[in-house]
Order: structure tokens, then sequence, then C-alpha cells
């Protein structure tokens, strides 16, 4: 089943700014996991959740189908992306809609891209490769890598230049490639083939070039006589597929990015007909005016943005008046080396001034994207590739698939309009490809897997980036709280807390704070199972924090009213209940952002059909969340919004100014031995106070709202063991919440069922699961012990909470 979580960053680009002496310290220990950076689109709004219902939670662990709808032409971008999930013949459907360009004819031929391609990379640990996906294995990799501070290189490329000897960072090297080469043999273990590495006559000094994989390739071994020496990668790029022995499909890396973890090859290629996926970003602002001033003051750090406008120029004339462009993820791309030939006949006037000025200029035109485009719009003719699609000068191009690029100008001489670049055939006639093509890959899914950091001489922001310590605070600090109803026979909730426990053991290998079990009667022997020497453990009856009051209540909500009054509690601690299971590898930005704010999981809106149908059915919920809006106004709050039955993270210090808010209603509810309609829910109450309250800079001499809180006392929030100074927060978003939650998961009386059950959840790439224990509370003795013996073959060992 797919996912678009554990937020695994696989590719990382590492922008040069003058910081040599600290960046081979810093990627020696690279790692990063960015769980729920916010995700942006030119027409997809994370916080929209009317695009996105996820009302029905799995009840029936169905599979969930994933569609993909594009245009026959195949041509649709990242920011014509829409996500909609909705409710058919009661099963879950997830719509993933690309409006591209074309003529509005949809081709629903490829339902499971996400579930066969980009789950293929969340979840490959690094095993063998499908048999579809042998031939990958000898896929040439290439590298373009320069020493631009070597003496040597300075002398020749001042030649050229004006006699500046500047080194620009670009050209600066600090060993990356020594640490991209590390990353590539950890990540990519499937890959056996050979690796490039095209270099101006230098080779780094730790490199092994005697290994069998590695072939060091100069410049004047693959561009023309005289075009050599270039100081332009993008020179360099354009002749990448003269490489002696290079394989028809090959990978092209910059020395500056990173692999961060394993990564199957349907990452680079589509798993039918392996076509290169191109990862295409937003519209940049590509003014005329822009650009202009961008000439004028001569940037070097701006002279990018300027070839993408002479690019898109050339595009439009070439293929398409309309042309938009988009960003490309700066990451490696996949390339057909026959299709190189083609391209550069096609452009061969164009790229004259490429070629013969050997320095960067804004003027130029960007070889990988204007090969990429090629390849979009060229191969959509029915007959390419003899023929080229588009519908400007790339009608009147013909040529000879067989002929010599050459042929009528063997001198190689520039004659009036007979030009030639290269020599050799247009293409190669023995190659192995048949049918070309693509794939665009939308931004959403790019900025899933892409990250860019940028190093400067603040070590501080470079810390942002690279600090593997920077949780480390929440493996010792950080504290897990559940509620126990042990009044009763509830022997369901504490056979499912011992689960609970293992999962927690098994799946947050970095958690070693406390637990806290509040019982809701005194302890007898309903936790002889577990390690009470255990310092970590701590058992607390709920007299012990409630008001004199309610002891003795059996009303939760009372207890989760007062969880900040829990001795010894961190500052940010994390609300489970016993039915909560964790199923894959969490790390803490499951729970928490990068700033380490809570990351609460609320689902869509409800719209007013369901919530009349609320009103009547839930009305503790309607009440609490009523009296919330008249404090902050229907003005401020414009929507009901349930939290799912997940880990709720929570900040201690914002219980008791939330209490001292709504005092009255508080009080009201711990008149309330048993749950009330009228109950005052403590989760909302608190979530709600961080989400419409305190965000904000001057919290706590000012709360946001603009209901009674306007005439509310200010809050007095406690003095003693406080370090955190601003109370942020975060809302997971609805997709990365479908993929890594699974709720309210229903057993039923027949263990056929059940086992089917508990073999998805095995199966599951989610990161966690609820299981409604409650329910089977009503079924026979004897069903239930099966069910709980299902549960036990997910965590079959022991915790350290265990004697």
């Amino acid at each position: 089943m797919v996912k678009l979580l554990r937020r695994r960053k696989i590719i990382i680009l590492i922008k040069r700014r003058n910081a040599i002496i600290y960046i081979p310290l810093i990627f020696i220990f690279l790692s990063f996991y960015h769980f729920n950076k916010k995700i942006k689109l030119q027409n997809y709004d994370v916080n929209d959740y009317s695009k996105y219902s996820d009302e029905n939670e799995f009840n029936d662990v169905d599979e969930v189908i994933l569609e993909i709808e594009q245009n026959e032409d195949n041509n649709f971008n990242g920011n014509d992306f829409v996500i909609e999930k909705y409710e058919n013949n009661n099963n879950n459907k997830l719509n993933l809609h690309y409006y591209g360009n074309g003529n509005g004819n949809r081709n629903e031929n490829h339902l499971k891209m996400l579930e066969n391609e980009i789950d293929y990379n969340y979840r490959y640990k690094g095993e063998d490769l499908e048999p579809e996906w042998e031939w990958v294995k000898n896929i040439s990799i290439v590298y373009t890598w320069v020493d631009g501070s070597d003496i040597n290189y300075i002398d020749l490329k001042s030649k050229y230049n004006s006699g500046y000897r500047n080194v620009t960072s670009y050209e600066r090297s600090a060993d990356e490639l020594r640490y991209s080469l590390r990353s590539l043999e950890k990540y990519l273990p499937w890959h056996h083939g050979t690796i490039y590495i095209v270099t101006t006559q230098q080779i780094p000094l730790w490199l092994n070039i005697e290994h069998p994989r590695i072939k060091m390739i100069y410049h004047n071994e693959i561009i023309p006589e005289h075009i050599y020496p270039t100081f332009d990668f993008n020179t360099i790029e354009l002749f990448l597929d003269k490489i002696p022995g290079i394989t028809e499909r090959f990978i092209y890396f910059k020395d500056n990015l990173f692999l961060n973890n394993y990564i199957h090859p349907s990452f680079f290629f589509t798993s039918h007909n392996f076509y290169p996926k191109i990862y295409q970003r937003n519209i940049p602002d590509l003014s005329q005016e822009k650009i202009e001033k961008i000439i004028v003051e001569n940037k070097n750090d701006e002279i990018n943005e300027a070839t993408k406008y002479f690019t898109r120029q050339l595009i439009r004339e070439y293929f398409d008046p309309e042309f938009q462009y988009h960003d490309l993820f700066y990451m490696c791309h996949t390339f057909y080396r026959d299709l190189f030939e083609p391209f550069r006949q096609l452009f061969k006037k164009e790229l004259l001034n490429n070629i013969t000025d050997r320095l960067r200029n804004p003027y130029k035109y960007q070889i990988i994207y204007l090969y990429q485009t090629f390849l979009q719009y060229a191969s959509q003719h029915k007959e390419f590739p003899q023929k080229f699609g588009g519908q400007g000068k790339v009608q009147k191009f013909n040529y000879n698939l067989n002929d010599d690029a050459n042929s009528k100008n063997k001198d190689n001489k520039i004659n009036n309009s007979e030009i030639t670049i290269t020599q050799g055939k247009i293409l190669i006639p023995n190659r192995t490809i048949e049918k070309y093509s693509y794939k665009i890959i939308p931004a959403i899914i790019g900025d899933t897997f892409i990250r860019y950091g940028g190093i400067t001489n603040n070590m501080k922001i470079n810390q942002k980036y690279f600090d593997v310590n920077q949780w480390k605070w929440i493996s010792e600090d950080l504290a897990f709280i559940y509620i126990i109803d042990n009044t009763e026979d509830q022997t369901s909730e504490i056979k499912g807390l011992k689960y609970s426990l293992r999962s927690i053991n098994k799946y947050l290998k970095w958690f070693k704070g406390y637990v806290y079990i509040i019982t809701m009667a005194e302890e007898k022997d309903e936790f002889s199972w577990l390690n009470k020497e255990n310092t970590k453990i701590k058992i607390i009856y709920q007299n012990d924090i409630i008001p004199e009051k309610a002891y003795h209540s059996h009303n939760k909500h009372i207890i989760e009213m007062y969880l900040d009054k829990i001795p010894g509690l961190s500052e940010r601690f994390i609300y489970l209940q016993p039915h909560h299971y964790f199923i894959n590898n969490v790390h803490p930005q499951f729970f928490f952002n990068e700033e380490f704010y809570p990351k609460y999981n609320f689902e869509q809106p409800l719209s007013e059909k369901k919530l009349k149908y609320i009103k009547t059915k839930d009305k503790s919920f309607y009440y609490t969340y009523s009296i919330i809006m008249d404090y902050f106004s229907k003005t401020y709050i414009n929507s009901y919004r349930y939290l799912k039955d997940a880990p709720c993270p929570l900040y201690r210090d914002l219980f008791e100014p939330s209490r001292q808010l709504y005092d009255e209603y508080v009080q009201e509810t711990l008149n309330h031995k048993y749950p009330n309609i009228s109950d005052f829910l403590p989760l909302y109450m608190v979530a709600t106070y961080n989400v419409y309250g305190t965000d904000q800079p001057y919290y706590p001499e000012f709360v946001t709202g603009f209901g009674k809180i306007r005439q509310a006392k200010l809050p007095q929030l406690r003095r003693e063991n406080k370090s955190i100074n601003y109370y942020g927060y975060d809302i997971t978003s609805p997709i990365i919440s479908y993929y890594t939650i699974m709720n309210n998961i229903k057993f039923g009386k027949y263990n056929v069922r059940n086992r089917k059950i508990i073999q998805k959840i095995k199966n599951s790439s989610h990161l966690f699961v609820s299981l409604d224990l409650n329910h089977i509370n009503n079924l026979k003795s004897n069903v239930i012990n099966k069910i709980f013996i299902l549960i036990s073959s997910l965590y079959n060992e022991k915790s350290w909470f265990e004697k």
C-alpha cells in the first residue's frame, strides 16, 4: 500500500557557499528526516480538506485504489495536480488527477503508478530487485566533477576569462564527490555498472582509479576539438552520450548530490517500458523586466534565471508558443544516449553560442531542460524518432536516421545553413530501445523525495540540515501517557496496553523517556507483567492528579483535563491509547515538526449535512466546539474538525491557561462521574487553544481571538521547569496522514477475517494503526483470546517495560 511518509528524503542537493572547512565533517554524518514539510503547488492546498476526505478509516482494511488520470499526450505538469478521495459503493478511492495541456481526453491505464513505483522507494531496503529490473544493474552512472582551485585549471580558465583568476562556488571542490560516491554505494546496492567521472584532466587524490567500476573521462575525449576546453557545464552535458561504452539509458549525477535512503530504480524510470522520469516543480517568474535587470546587473548567482527565460523562448519557437517553463528539481537525471544526436542536430544553429562561449552566460540555453523538453514534445509524434512532435520550427526538421550527422559537411566547417556539431550516426542502428517516451512527475511527489540545502558560513544554519543530534532531546525528555480504565472488567484495555508498549519498543528505538500509566482505580494485579523496577515506568492513580471533587471518577475526560499535573512530566508529551500501535519504524517527526511544534492529526472540516448528524449523535463534541467558537469567534474558527484516533502530542504548559479560560465548563465536567453529553472535551480544549490562540509572538501577553476571549484574563503560565518560549503548532497534511495512519480497524467474530486483517497490517507501509478494542468486549471470550493471539504475532518479543 502506498504511503507518502516515512517522510524519507532520498536525494539531497547541497549548494556550495564558501564553507570549505565545514563540509567534509558534516557530510560524513549526513542524515535527513523531513516527515511533514508543507507541500505547496500552484493548484493544490494541503489545508483544503474539501479536496481530500478521511471519513472512512479502513474499517474493513480495504485496499486503496490509486488512480492517475492524465492526458493522452502525456504532457502534464506539476502544478496541474489535484488530490481527492471520495466514497463510492463503500470503497475508499484516492484519485490523483493530472490536468495537462492536451485535448482533455483521459487515459486511466496507470492505476497503480504510485503503488508500483513510489511505494517501492518507501519500502525498499536494499533487497534484490524484481526480475524485470535486472537490466538496470549495469546501467551507467555519470558524474561531472572539477577542482576549480587547482592552479592549472585557474591558469587555463583565466585565458578565456579576461585574466580573472577567481574560483566560483560551483567550481570549488570540498570532496563532495567522495561522499556522494559513498552514498551511492550505500543506497544503490543493486548498481553494479560503470561509474564515469567526467573531468578536465584532473583526478581526485583520494579516488581509487584502479577500481574496475570507476572510469575517468576527460573533457577532450568527448567534447569536439576546438570546443574544448570549456568551463560551462551545459557544454559538457551536451556531449555525455559520447562517453565510450556508456549504456543506452544512463543516470547523471552532479558531485553535490547525495542519496539519503535506499532508492529503487523505479525512482528513475517507469516500471512500464522504463521511461525516464522528469521531476518538475513550480512555474518561476520569468518576466522580461526581471531578466533584463539580471543581465544589466550581471549577478553571477542569478544567471540561471536568465537562461531559463531564453530556454523558454527557444522551446516556444520550436515546439509550443504557449509553453510554460517549470523548474526542475535539482537532482540526478536520466537520459537516452541515442537521442542526444537528434537533439543536437535539431538545435545545431542555436547551440553554437552555447558551445563556442567557454564560460557561463545568461543568454545560453539550459541543456538538460532543453533535452528533456525535446523528449517530451518530439516523442509525441506517432512516427518518432523518424519524425518529431511539436507545433513550431520542429515541423520543418527532416533527416535520414542512418545518415551521418556530418555527411553533408565532412570538413566539419560552417557553410551557410549546413552546420554540424559532432560526427556519427543520428541514431545508432543497433540500438535495443524501440519506443522512447518519458513521465513527468509532479511537484508534490518530488517534494516528498528531494531536499535542497544551502551550505553557508553560518554553522547554525548548516546544523539545520545536518545535525544528527537535532532530535537528541526527545530521546530522554519525551514522555508517553496512557489512561487505563481498570474499574471494571477491562481485560482488553490492559492486554492492549502490553502490545502498545511493545510497539513503542520495536518501532521507536530512539525513545528512552518515561511512560506514565494512569489508572482509574487503585492498582491490584492487573499490571503484574510490568517491570516495576524499571524507573522509566510510572503507574499513577487518577486521584493523585485530579481535583478532590472528582475523586473516584469513571470519566476519562476529567483525567485528560489534568494530564499536566503528573509530577516530572516533560514540557512536550504524547498522549496514547491502549489500542494504539506502531507498525513500522517511526521518526519523531511523526509527532513534531522541524521546530518541535506538535503536529495535530485533524480530519477534514465537517460538512453542513454531517454537522447536523453530529449535533445529535456526538453531542459532547458539538457542545465543546460550539463553546470554543464562542470564545474565539465563528469568524475566526469557521469549521468543526475531529482529531483522528491517533497519538496526540501536547504542550504540558497550555493545560492550565486553557482551564483558566474555560473554567466554567471545566467545573461542570468535574461534576460528571461518568462521561456526559455536556462534557467539555480536554483534547479539543488544549489543541484549539494552541492552534488559534498561542501561535503568535505576543503570547501570553496577548491571545488571538475575537469572541469572549477578549474579556478573559490573561493566561498565567508556570515559571518553573520551563524552556519553551514559543508555542507553535503544525497540522499533518491530509495526504501524509492518509498514508501513515490506519484508523479504527474492527475485528469480527470470524477468525479467518481477523487473520486477514492482521496480515494486511503486517504488509502495510503505514506507520500507525488504531484497533477498535472496545468493540471486541462484546465478543465471546474465546474469540477475544484468539484476537489477542493474532495481535501478539505483530509483537512477539517482550518490551523493556516487561518482566
